[in-house]
């Protein structure tokens, strides 16, 4: 008997390791790739709500202030509750920015509930 002959069974142990270490290495990328992903589109929508809570924090400022408000994507509606306080009214403000919205209820005072309804009814 020639043990020289013999192939190692070695051999193709080693070959089979690195195709399933290879194989390992491209699972764990596609998985690391697919949740950078959403990780991604988690921060975009993150950041479309807050600025629609921001937008919508301003209106309602505004609108407090009696000043006019300065975004389109903004509607306004008066809420039929008891007022708080004479010459004060409860409105809805709601803001959208791409598919995230953000809502705010305030007091405003009577003079601006008007341009309130007006901008609620303006076409988007």
């Amino acid at each position: 008997m020639r043990f020289g002959s013999i192939r190692s069974p070695r051999r193709g142990f080693f070959l089979l390791d690195a195709i399933i270490g290879l194989m390992l290495l491209g699972v764990l990328t596609l998985m690391m790739a697919a949740s950078l992903r959403n990780a991604s589109a988690a921060a975009q929508r993150m950041g479309e709500q807050r600025s629609a809570l921001r937008i919508a924090e301003n209106s309602l400022t505004a609108l407090q202030l009696g000043r006019a408000i300065e975004y389109e994507q903004v509607e306004i509606r008066p809420l039929d509750t008891p007022p708080p306080a004479q010459g004060f009214v409860w409105v809805e403000v709601r803001a959208r920015v791409a598919e995230q919205s953000a809502t705010l209820i305030g007091v405003v005072p009577v003079a601006a509930k008007p341009r309130a309804e007006e901008v609620a009814d303006e076409p988007s």
